[in-house]
């Protein structure tokens, strides 16, 4: 079964308080529906290509000290999955 085949935790995102993130790694191209949920319900989401270029930004930095181009690195993986469709 799919993850988007799966039931919603509907009951949880109706009763939230504050600010919470869920994160997930949909198929390229798709928006989980929970990620769809969430955002209308104000909460805060990150896609996973966010995920994984914040993942190598934070590795960059602790491994040599620098400050992370995050920016190209953003643009490098989008040109990168536009060339792979």
């Amino acid at each position: 079964m799919r993850l988007e085949d799966a039931p919603l935790m509907e009951d949880w995102l109706l009763n939230i308080k504050g600010e919470k993130v869920r994160l997930l790694w949909p198929r390229r191209g798709e928006k989980a529906r929970i990620l769809k949920m969430a955002e209308e319900k104000g909460c805060l989401t990150i896609n996973g290509l966010e995920m994984f270029i914040h993942q190598g930004a934070e590795q960059f930095r602790l491994w040599t000290g620098l400050t992370p181009p995050v920016s190209t690195m953003t643009l490098i993986a989008t040109q990168a999955l536009r060339n792979k469709s």
